[in-house]
C-alpha cells in the first residue's frame, strides 16, 4: 500500500528520504510486526541481492536501517523499486517468523 512517504506491507514500513549531506537518496526499512529481524543477516542479504547496500542500521528494536539501492535517486524509481522488492521482502520476514 502506497502512504504520503513511501510504501507499506503488514510486515515493512518503508519510507523514500532525501539526505543531501551525505549518501543522496535512501529508503528507511522498519519492521512493525518483529522489529528484531532487522539486525538479521538475511535481511542485509536481500538488500545486497536487489542491489541496496545498508549504511545505517543500528541495534535498538525500533531502528531504522537506512539503505542506498542502485538507481534509486528520485522519488519515482524509490516507487518502482519498493513495488518491485516489497512483496518478497515481506516474504522473507514472514518466514524468518516461522523459524
Amino acid at each position: 500500500m502506497r502512504w504520503e512517504h513511501g510504501w507499506k506491507t503488514d510486515r515493512v514500513i518503508a519510507t523514500r528520504y532525501v539526505t543531501v549531506n551525505l549518501k543522496g537518496y535512501n529508503i528507511g526499512f522498519r519492521f512493525p510486526k518483529n522489529p528484531y529481524h532487522g539486525n538479521s543477516a538475511e535481511v542485509f542479504e536481500f538488500y545486497q541481492k536487489h542491489g541496496g547496500f545498508c549504511w545505517q542500521a543500528a541495534s535498538g528494536p525500533q531502528a531504522e536501517q537506512f539503505v542506498n539501492f542502485e538507481g534509486v535517486h528520485d522519488t519515482e524509481s524509490a516507487d518502482k523499486k519498493l513495488q518491485e522488492i516489497l512483496p518478497p521482502l515481506s516474504e522473507l520476514l514472514e518466514d524468518l517468523d516461522r523459524l
